[in-house]
């Protein structure tokens, strides 16, 4: 009897966790991916359909001086 009641605890103490698996798949696909790869894309020069080029802070070379 002891070995039930204390895997029913366990069982009851880790339905948190089921609960808020939704909430960090969510926060990771759509606040962190993004944020994280808009930080990326900010040191490339990157066009729809052309080639990844790592230009490093030359964007904001221009974006403080040009621009």
């Amino acid at each position: 009897m002891g070995v039930a009641i204390k895997s029913g605890r366990l069982r009851r103490e880790n339905m948190g966790y089921v609960y808020i698996i939704p909430w960090v798949i969510g926060f990771l696909v759509f606040q962190l991916y993004p944020l994280v790869m808009s930080f990326f894309y900010s040191f490339t020069d990157y066009g729809i359909g052309d080639r990844l080029n790592i230009i490093g802070f030359d964007n904001f070379v221009r974006m403080f001086t040009v621009d």
